[in-house]
């Protein structure tokens, strides 16, 4: 390296290093303590002592535990794939250049723009018992479901999860605006239908948009928290029970209502490697489906 190229890269690492040192301080250490935490039984009051696999194998002792995890898998498994569903048809339909459709995109994308507090609080409001959703339903003539119930809640929350994909419907809006227009020109040609052009055009074109959105829909379904957690608790916490209960609250109630640092850091990497896995399976199915432009 020459004395210029020298200088540059000093003064390149000096600019860098307020992010350097936030990423070591609350990131990579955070990260790594926790890995050692989840061998220990450390309770914030004493110190912490080894104790090996005992944390990870009381979560599979534990049925609370388990439920947990098999809930929010479950949940991921319903909600990924029904949320890319709907996004990707609202894209679609708010691709289309019509007369007001820029008002029709804000509507959609509001709702993300809402926090996850308030989003919780409307819940609470629009599914309660008297709320508007049950008092639509009686106006139409219909019986009032117990929307915030054990045996409906999931349901309850997929909508909401569907109710808030604006982000990844303006990602898709975006991609879907790079798919060459001659392309369904050629196809409208051919006598190709509109789901047809759907299918073979848009569908391959928007792959790599798709995957990203997957990706980012695995790890926020896996890591289900605000929601989950102030729905399932204040009046309502007797009324559901456990039935709200994800990997994510769990980890809540271990490490900030029990102490239990050292078997909330074991859930947290049962959680991370969960993320992990799924992630890489889409990543290497991915290779096989995924087209991208100039390939």
């Amino acid at each position: 390296m020459t004395l210029r190229e020298k200088i540059e890269f000093k003064n390149a690492l000096l600019f860098v290093s307020p992010w350097i040192i936030g990423f070591l301080v609350f990131v990579a250490y955070p990260i790594l303590a926790s890995l050692g935490l989840s061998f220990c039984e450390y309770s914030l009051l004493s110190k912490p002592w080894g104790v090996g696999l005992y944390n990870y194998g009381e979560i599979l002792r534990t049925p609370r535990a388990v439920h947990a995890v098999v809930r929010t898998v479950l949940f991921a498994a319903v909600a990924i794939p029904v949320s890319m569903v709907v996004s990707l048809t609202l894209a679609l339909l708010l691709e289309k250049r019509s007369r007001g459709i820029n008002v029709y995109r804000t509507i959609v994308f509001l709702p993300a723009l809402v926090p996850q507090v308030a989003v919780a609080a409307l819940l609470l409001w629009i599914f309660a018992s008297d709320g508007i959703t049950n008092r639509i339903l009686e106006w139409l003539a219909l019986p009032a479901v117990p929307w915030i119930r054990p045996d409906m809640i999931l349901v309850t929350l997929l909508l909401v999860g569907v109710w808030t994909v604006g982000h990844a419907v303006v990602i898709f809006t975006a991609g879907l605006h790079d798919v060459p227009r001659e392309l369904y020109e050629s196809a409208e040609i051919d006598g190709a239908s509109y789901l047809q052009r759907v299918l073979n055009i848009s569908v391959p074109m928007v792959s790599p948009v798709i995957l990203f959105n997957l990706v980012m829909g695995v790890i926020a379904a896996l890591g289900q928290f605000t929601i989950p957690y102030f729905i399932s608790s204040g009046n309502t916490q007797q009324e559901l029970g456990d039935s709200a209960n994800f990997i994510a609250t769990e980890i809540n109630l271990q490490a900030m209502r029990n102490l239990r640092m050292g078997y909330a850091s074991a859930l947290s990497w049962v959680l991370f490697i969960a993320v992990v896995i799924l992630t890489a399976v889409v990543l290497r199915v991915s290779t096989r489906v995924v087209h991208y432009q100039g390939e």
